[in-house]
């Protein structure tokens, strides 16, 4: 329940990681990803960095991923649904950082 409250806010994208490393623990209802059949569909380069490409399908269309080869991190998710007949496209694009400190009056 820790990350209910920010699930909400974010639009469910707190929700993504925790559900692509532990998808069992996750049965679709917090509002995250939901991939199902995914299919590497190539390399490329995203933010100048090879990403496999993983394609899926989601309950109303396709999830598309992009994970960097040497850190394995999320680089982009693009969504396409069909809602009511209606496609709607959603892309979240990150630049992951890690063991970067974190100076105090960022909080």
């Amino acid at each position: 329940m820790v990350i209910a409250g920010s699930t909400g806010i974010s639009a469910g994208v707190t929700c993504i990681t925790p559900e692509l490393l532990m998808p069992r623990d996750f049965d679709g209802s917090w509002g995250g990803l939901d991939i199902g059949k995914p299919q590497l569909a190539g390399i490329v380069q995203i933010g100048g960095a090879a990403c496999y490409k993983i394609i899926g399908v989601n309950y109303t269309g396709t999830t598309h991923l992009w994970i960097d080869t040497k850190s394995f991190l999320l680089r982009k998710i693009h969504e396409v649904d069909n809602v009511g007949g209606s496609p709607l496209d959603t892309i979240t694009s990150y630049k992951p950082v890690v063991q970067q400190i974190i100076p105090r009056n960022a909080f």
